[in-house]
């Protein structure tokens, strides 16, 4: 497990409630993973057999290098599983070429429908050799490929509102012009949030690998609000602008700096 914010601590904690067995590699929330100290890992623990990184880490808006790391994968034989909850469909990610071997994002965030159900890009070698593994019914992957492959339903309850609301987002995401084109939107946005917010004395958490998604700004000096105010004032403009088309998200929790 490999981890730098909330989302791979998260991830941490599940493997701890499941009992699986792992090994954490962590860095600050401000820093990407070294691919080296990965090899590193590896090389003094051979009874690893898979790695799992988030893409987009939602705490700060650091995007991680995952390239690398899925490479090193590929060349061990070792199943690489990418949390992409909300990078998938935000920016490009070639999922062969970074020899990813799951790949887990939601029917909201990028896709931009409305919350209701996950969703695995992944190969279906390894997918069926997962059959019987699974340490809990819900969390049964295989088990629920099975009726999807064989008659397109789920195994229980259809979230059919949130099906069809993921469907009208596929279309809404071609007619924008595909991936490319909702890429350039968020980036074009995040300069813009970046460079109207410094105007206003917010310092960006992060000085690199900045992600299009979601922005981190500390407070500013000598600040005379508290976030709960600015929450509520800047709430129904931000709901407004979702409703249409959504904006970078912005964090603003980060402590000033010293």
């Amino acid at each position: 497990m490999r981890s730098n914010g909330a989302y791979g601590d998260r991830m941490v904690e599940a493997c701890r409630h499941a009992r699986v067995p792992h090994a954490v590699y962590s860095e600050p929330y401000s820093d990407i993973p070294h691919v080296e100290r990965i090899r590193e890992m590896l090389d003094a623990d051979p009874a690893i057999t898979h790695v799992c990184m988030v893409h987009s880490e939602t705490t700060t808006g650091l995007l991680n290098d995952i390239a690398p790391v899925g490479e090193l994968c590929h060349e061990r034989g070792l199943t690489f599983i990418v949390d992409a909850m909300s990078s998938f469909a935000c920016v490009e990610m070639p999922v062969g070429d970074w020899h990813i071997d799951f790949l887990v994002s939601s029917a909201n965030k990028g896709i931009q429908g409305v919350p209701g159900f996950s969703f695995i890009i992944c190969r279906r070698d390894k997918l069926e050799a997962s059959a019987g593994k699974a340490r809990s019914l819900s969390m049964d992957l295989y088990d629920q490929w099975v009726p999807m492959e064989r008659d397109g339903k789920w195994r229980y309850t259809s979230p059919t509102h949130v099906v069809l609301a993921f469907a009208k987002a596929l279309r809404e995401l071609e007619e924008e012009g595909g991936i490319p084109a909702r890429a350039a939107r968020y980036a074009a946005n995040q300069r813009l949030l970046t460079r109207r917010m410094e105007a206003m004395g917010f310092k960006a958490y992060l000085d690199h690998h900045q992600g299009p998604i979601i922005t981190t700004f500390y407070y500013p000096q000598g600040a005379t609000f508290n976030f709960a105010e600015m929450y509520d004032y800047a709430k129904p403009v931000m709901s407004r602008t979702s409703s249409s088309r959504r904006a970078p998200w912005v964090a603003t929790a980060a402590p000033t700096p010293t």
